[in-house]
């Protein structure tokens, strides 16, 4: 009986490629990164606040709810096109076969420049979801109060020098 690295061996085989990747993954490097990722969870409670904002708790719940149920069709979709060439880069390769040759070139940077995009948007995010707590702990128990023009003057003081 063939063991799953075996399979997967063949399958690459059959496919072009010889197996580079090592998996030699512990217990506890296993562990810590499940742990590592549940950073993300912290981060939810923040994004919240536009939604209770524009239209109250109705619309932050039906947000929430259609918001994820089109993430997991599109994640699912990816996943099954990514999942059927085990490769590291993944949506490039699939990319290479899916998209007409002639059209690779403008499809693989227009995919590039998304992938760039969206990395930066989620350290930018991060970063936003920080200063809104920082400024809610700001704002608990004090006589501070948040205004657009106050943020304005900060900045502008701080660009100046």
């Amino acid at each position: 009986m063939a063991s799953i690295n075996d399979d997967d061996e063949l399958l690459l085989a059959r496919i072009g490629y010889k197996q580079e990747l090592k998996r030699e993954f512990s217990k506890w490097s296993t562990v810590s990164y499940a742990i590592s990722i549940l950073g993300i969870l912290g981060s939810v409670p923040a994004t919240f606040g536009a939604p209770l904002a524009a239209g109250g708790p109705a619309t932050a719940v039906w947000c929430w709810f259609l918001g994820s149920c089109m993430a997991m069709c599109i994640g699912s979709s990816v996943a099954e096109l990514v999942s059927a060439y085990p490769t590291a880069g993944g949506m490039y390769f699939v990319t290479k076969h899916v998209v007409p040759e002639d059209q690779v070139p403008i499809f693989s940077w227009v995919q590039g420049w998304c992938n760039l995009l969206g990395q930066t948007a989620g350290v930018s995010s991060v970063a936003y979801t920080v200063s809104q707590m920082l400024l809610a702990c700001a704002s608990m128990n004090s006589e501070y109060s948040y205004s657009p023009y106050r943020s304005l003057l900060l900045v502008s003081r701080r660009l100046q020098g």
